[in-house]
């Protein structure tokens, strides 16, 4: 089931999420209606799918992704609570370095060994993916990035290690190099960190994670602070203070994750949301010392808190809190953040809700025009993939009494935005947003990706430039009347049907090239507030031609397929032993996505040309989806699967261990029994076909005649696998539940 949003609508509540957030609302946004200059790009692409392993041979010939080079994994998958830290910098010689939250744990939903992840581009190649986090032993989260006058990577992040907070700086001696680590001191209990530097000037944002901190004379609870190293970030001397002239006023709370800095020569830009706040710039033209504010989006109540709080008697638009800045060449500060829709809850003293869908659109303020206006909207014919003059949202988004679990974000349907410019003042803007059309499971598209739970939209990665005027300013490109020059229309970079594209983060200088990085996973929403699965997420790196993206489409390019590729022709070969059949994909045009039904029920295999193993005979019809940057196929075909030795599923590991699973097929519970095994400290635990692990037995004392059992009646017909492990016998036998 879909909900079909109408693209004449205006505004539904259909999506509700009670929270405890402060808010912020901009009275002057307005949609844009100027003509759009229009500009496109042809993506990289690459020849496998995501699941190689290695190293990426160069940023534009990687061999892993479907868009863009994978260069590290993640199964922490919350990068951000609202804004994205500036994540990649680029270097002369064709040099990059990026970072991003990482975690190696899959099992373990506290992440112990979390840290910064971090790899590096010599002008060759990419490191190896990191296999563990920089920092030796202290546990940190959200990185952000930064370079100094002698050109080291400098990392801040935040820092929860045996309950003490604060600020955690890494340094490395040249980029690539080793790090080395220190707390940054005096900063109470404060995290969530951004940074920005201009020569050995490193200026940082951070807000107190105790929810009821202030700092006199202010009343405003987790102020945004902030600090200035004068010496590369080896000393912070200007160190965790109140922003001069800051509306604190204006702000109940200000949290953390809901603000941006930038810096260019002597000046810093700061960038200040949250929802049901106010959009704040702070410019400082001193090396922070002295700050003048401005107000890009005002809320119409000051200090919101939710609930009763003022005098809100309808839905509301506010910035989500998802907010960038950019200092352009002439040095004029430039805004983009997300937008949905608030209501406050009458009956409560501090709850609000909000709705991030119909009204989800990116707006933009800069200081030469002093307006905000709607650069992207959801709701507009460009984003009309299935073009039915309607935007279907699935059912994973608590729609219609609908039990799925939600694929949200503290953010809009279109969000996440951040900045580079080129060196003469073309600015782009890339950020994440929700595709019409693709959906997890089920649904005519990709019927056989990501099963459960349906229904939940993927997003993509959307880019737009605005091309400096002969003048040199901005105002007149973005706003006025009859102007040749403003925004282009936003055009897909990564085309990625069944995947997610979110948190991204583009180096502020552009050449050439737009240099992005986004972490990218087989499932929307996270695992944090979803409560999806732990599983690995790819981080993935991209160069977009500046010159090809700003010339070479006359129109928008959101849902179609990019130029120059042709869609896949889908063509199966089939070669089998006994009950175990190999499947290989014979395609052509280079198909770059898989998706495999084998007809028995179990769940698809995702692999290009995947091994399986039926437990029943019979004629199996035989799907294969494929799909590329081009377009999509498919492919049926029947197989007549013999019934002979292909009804236990029995292998080496029973004959070897001498062991048995029955019954098998389960209808749910599963018994396993040991004749002559003995082990000790033995973990037992049972794994879907995606590898994620579904139950499990720990320190396991297994002798003669022992028997366990597990209770599998909740899971899905289809292949499941039991894992062994002890000091001195490792084996994985597969078994089938069929109801």
């Amino acid at each position: 089931m879909k909900k079909v949003l109408l693209l004449s609508l205006g505004f539904v509540p259909a999506v509700l999420f009670a929270q405890m957030r402060s808010v912020n609302h901009g009275a002057a946004i307005k949609p844009t209606t100027t003509s759009i200059a229009k500009g496109n790009m042809i993506a990289t692409t690459d020849a496998n799918h995501p699941s190689a392993k290695g190293n990426s041979a160069s940023p534009k010939s990687a061999t892993t992704g479907i868009a863009g080079s994978i260069i590290g994994r993640t199964f922490y998958d919350l990068q951000s609570n609202g804004a994205v830290q500036r994540r990649v910098m680029r270097y002369t010689g064709n040099k990059t370095s990026a970072t991003w939250t990482y975690s190696p744990d899959s099992t373990n939903d506290q992440y112990p060994n979390r840290g910064a992840g971090y790899n590096y581009y010599n002008g060759t190649t990419w490191k190896a993916f990191p296999t563990a986090r920089v920092e030796a032993t202290t546990r940190t989260g959200w990185p952000a990035l930064c370079t100094n006058a002698s050109n080291q990577d400098v990392i801040i992040s935040h820092k929860f290690n045996n309950n003490t907070y604060g600020n955690y700086e890494l340094k490395n001696t040249t980029p690539g190099g080793t790090f080395t680590e220190a707390t940054v001191t005096n900063n109470a209990t404060n995290i969530w960190t951004r940074t920005a530097n201009s020569g050995d000037n490193v200026y940082l944002l951070d807000a107190s994670q105790d929810t009821n901190y202030v700092v006199a004379p202010e009343a405003t609870k987790q102020p945004v602070l902030f600090s200035k190293s004068t010496d590369g970030g080896v000393t912070f001397t200007t160190n965790h203070i109140l922003i001069p002239n800051f509306p604190y006023s204006r702000y109940y709370r200000c949290g953390g994750d809901d603000y941006f800095i930038d810096a260019k020569d002597s000046i810093v830009a700061i960038a200040v949301a949250g929802t049901g706040r106010d959009v704040t710039v702070m410019k400082s033209m001193d090396y922070g010392v002295t700050w003048v504010a401005m107000v890009a989006d005002s809320f119409p109540v000051a200090a919101y808190h939710g609930g009763a709080t003022g005098t809100i008697t309808d839905s509301i638009q506010t910035n989500d809190g998802n907010v960038t800045c950019l200092i352009d060449n002439n040095g004029m500060v430039h805004v983009w953040w997300g937008t949905y829709w608030l209501k406050g809850d009458p009956t409560s003293s501090s709850n609000w809700s909000f709705f991030p869908n119909l009204s989800s659109s990116l707006a933009y303020w800069n200081e030469d025009g002093k307006q905000t206006i709607l650069i992207d909207q959801l709701l507009t014919s460009i984003h009309d993939c299935g073009t039915q003059g309607s935007i279907a949202i699935g059912t994973g988004y608590n729609l219609a009494g609908s039990t799925a679990k939600d694929a949200m974000y503290r953010s809009g349907m279109i969000s996440m935005p951040q900045a580079g410019i080129d060196g003469v003042g073309n600015i782009f803007v890339v950020y994440s947003a929700l595709m019409d059309e693709d959906t997890t499971g089920g649904d005519d598209t990709h019927p056989n990706v990501n099963n459960t739970p349906h229904g939940q939209n993927y997003r993509d990665l959307l880019m737009m430039f605005l091309k400096e005027d002969a003048t040199g300013s901005h105002y007149d490109s973005a706003f006025a009347s009859g102007a040749g020059n403003t925004w282009s229309m936003p055009i897909n970079i990564t085309k990625t049907p069944g995947y997610e594209d979110v948190y991204p983060s583009m180096a502020r200088g552009v050449d050439n090239n737009v240099y992005i990085t986004w972490q990218e996973d087989l499932e929307p929403g996270t695992n944090l507030t979803n409560g999806d699965p732990i599983s690995n997420n790819y981080i993935k790196y991209l160069e977009v031609d500046a010159n090809s993206f700003m010339s070479a489409a006359s129109t928008a390019d959101i849902c179609g397929a990019v130029a120059g590729i042709l869609a896949p022709v889908a063509k199966i070969g089939v070669a089998n032993n006994g009950c175990v059949y190999t499947f290989t994909d014979l395609s052509t045009n280079s198909p770059i996505q898989w998706s495999w039904a084998f007809g028995d029920g179990s769940v698809a295999s995702t692999l290009k040309n995947p091994t399986h193993t039926y437990n029943k005979g019979g004629y199996m019809q035989v799907r294969l989806d494929v799909w590329n940057q081009g377009g999509s196929a498919f492919k049926k075909q029947t197989v007549n699967v013999d019934a002979t030795g292909c009804l236990n599923g029995v292998a080496d590991a029973i004959n070897d261990y001498n062991f048995s699973i029955y019954p098998n097929p389960s209808t749910g519970v599963v018994n396993i029994s040991f004749a002559d095994l003995n082990a000790t400290n033995a973990t037992i635990s049972v794994e879907n076909i995606l590898g994620q692990t579904i139950a499990k037995l720990n320190n396991q004392n297994i002798n003669n005649n022992s028997k366990i059992s597990f209770d599998l009646s909740a899971q899905t017909n289809g292949v499941y696998f039991i894992k062994f492990q002890s000091a001195n016998k490792n084996f994985t036998q597969k078994f089938v539940i069929e109801k």
